[in-house]
């Protein structure tokens, strides 16, 4: 028969009785949490899934019958509202990640809220405000400072993968070649973490397990991992992080470079002796030929680097979320069956 997916879980026992494998029970549960936390974060909903996914194939692994396992894991609505409160939970002293809490999750249908956080201080202050927003600042160092990971995460996995596909005729081929895709999913999930601290977007903190691996064999986990596309999507990800970092790098070093010039310089030569501007001859080596900076000039180019700077935070904090989620959208891709489930 054919069980259609739909927002009411099916009774796991009814499943298994009729003949349903743990792979189509626990996949269909999964499918129905995934339904019960639509309009949640993705990287929420990622890490739920795989939490639930890791506990229910451990039980199974330990002899507990997989219809057992999910009944006593809870409903999938039970189970939303638990991650969303534990999610708050950590959310404590800092500032929250905003949370959606799907309508068919919450008793009496409640419509969703979101948790958000008012601009307080000098943050609330229109334009220059973003010179306190932490998450603006990040994104600039994450810029500046992770393109030398990005060069370290591209010479170790174009010199791992050459020597995989030169050594693939060998035995040791093809170890080398899991190796690294295990590799680059470990890295990508830690560059997440780094991407979630520096941007204040959500990102995902667990790894799905590969799909089909709990009562797989040794070498069916392996042809797995070769088949699973978030394995490639991760290496894919570390090798063209590489020239997005190059770009980004150039842009904000340079921006900043010229803001703090602009700002700086007229401070420098206000203060400075005379003759740090001046060659042997008395010429003047600075910028502003005659002698001292003009006052008004030396004010326009403040006012400019300020506004150079300014605009550099606003640019790297959209950038920077533009960045979260398309590394967000590698990382949770992962196919979740949502429709029907044939049970045999």
């Amino acid at each position: 028969m054919t069980v259609s997916a739909s927002p009411d879980p099916l009774p796991p026992r009814a499943a298994e009785t009729a003949g349903g494998t743990p792979t189509q029970v626990i996949s269909y549960y999964l499918s129905q949490l995934a339904v019960a936390a639509a309009g949640m974060d993705a990287a929420m909903v990622n890490d739920m899934l795989a939490d639930a996914e890791q506990h229910l194939w451990n039980a199974v692994s330990e002899g507990v019958p997989a219809h057992r396992a999910v009944a006593e894991f809870g409903e999938a609505a039970d189970v939303v509202c638990a991650y969303v409160a534990a999610e708050r939970g950590r959310g404590k002293g800092r500032q929250p990640t905003p949370i959606v809490v799907p309508m068919q999750s919450v008793s009496g249908g409640v419509a969703p809220t979101r948790a958000e956080t008012p601009l307080t201080g000098f943050r609330a202050v229109p334009v220059l405000g973003i010179w306190a927003d932490r998450y603006a600042w990040g994104s600039m160092a994450l810029f500046v400072f992770g393109f030398f990971l990005a060069i370290a995460y591209f010479v170790v996995v174009t010199a791992w993968g050459s020597l995989a596909l030169g050594t693939m005729a060998m035995i040791i081929g093809f170890p080398l070649l899991v190796g690294l895709l295990g590799f680059c999913r470990v890295v990508s999930l830690a560059h997440g973490r780094l991407i979630e601290v520096t941007t204040g977007v959500r990102m995902p903190r667990r790894t799905a397990p590969v799909a089909g691996t709990g009562m797989a064999s040794f070498w069916g986990r392996i042809g797995l991992w070769l088949k699973d596309g978030r394995s490639w999507l991760s290496v894919a990800f570390l090798i063209g992080n590489f020239p997005v970092a190059v770009l980004l790098f150039t842009v904000f070093f340079s921006l900043a470079a010229l803001a703090k010039s602009l700002l700086f310089l007229p401070i420098a030569e206000l203060f400075m002796p005379d003759q740090w501007f001046e060659d042997g001859n008395g010429f003047h080596l600075g910028p502003w030929q005659g002698g001292r900076v003009p006052p008004l000039l030396g004010l326009l180019s403040m006012v400019l680097g300020l506004a150079i700077f300014t605009g550099a935070l606003w640019l790297a904090k959209g950038c920077g979320w533009l960045y979260a989620q398309v590394a967000k959208a590698i990382q949770v891709t992962r196919p979740v069956p949502v429709g029907p489930v044939q049970v045999v």
